[in-house]
């Protein structure tokens, strides 16, 4: 995958939201734009699911 192609994944989201869950969450950027589409974009529903 290039990394345009990330950008374009990332758009859907807020940096805020992004820097979140990767800080919270102590996960990757990559893997916070996961849990994000995972579970809607909201990051707190991301950040319990790891939980889970």
């Amino acid at each position: 995958m290039s990394d345009h192609a990330n950008a374009d994944e990332d758009a859907n989201f807020s940096e805020h939201e992004i820097d979140i869950v990767a800080i919270q969450g102590g996960v990757s950027r990559e893997e916070a734009v996961k849990l994000l589409r995972a579970n809607d974009g909201d990051p707190v529903s991301a950040l319990v699911a790891l939980g889970g």
